[in-house]
């Protein structure tokens, strides 16, 4: 009887840690997306210039450049 109930037991453990890691995990990418909006350019206009690796935030092209 003391088996079972230590079994029971553990896979209670067990699916209380798995749920709350995919409710973690659903969080974090919300947080990251929170702070990527944040990152984003937010006034005036941009100037971009020539062709590189860094995203114009005007135009969404790859620019070497943001004034």
């Amino acid at each position: 009887m003391k088996t079972k109930l230590k079994l029971v037991l553990l896979m209670v453990v067990l699916l209380c840690t798995a749920f709350l890691q995919t409710k973690t995990s659903k969080q974090n990418d919300v947080v990251f997306s929170n702070i990527e909006a944040l990152a984003s350019w937010e006034g005036g206009t941009a100037k971009c210039i020539y062709t590189g690796s860094i995203d114009c935030p005007t135009s969404h092209v790859k620019v070497y450049r943001v004034y």
